[in-house]
């Protein structure tokens, strides 16, 4: 997984990347993950971490799941 990280007026931390296909409609349902306004049209999604505490175990970078280029 490749993320960057984002910052903005209404989401101040956030980190953008794109989901595998699929998952986009279900990470949608979750609060914490919008469509972010430049990445957004290409199926990337935004985590906000200030929208809900983080859970790290989630992350793919804390579980090992995070795919080298």
């Amino acid at each position: 997984m490749f993320g960057v990280f984002e910052g903005n007026g209404e989401h101040p931390y956030a980190v953008v990347f794109k989901p595998d296909p699929g998952e986009g409609p279900a990470l949608l349902g979750d609060g914490r993950f919008y469509v972010p306004a430049y990445f957004g049209p290409s199926g990337w999604l935004s985590l906000d971490f200030t929208a809900a505490a983080v859970d790290w175990q989630e992350m793919p970078c804390a579980t090992g799941r995070v795919r080298s280029a």
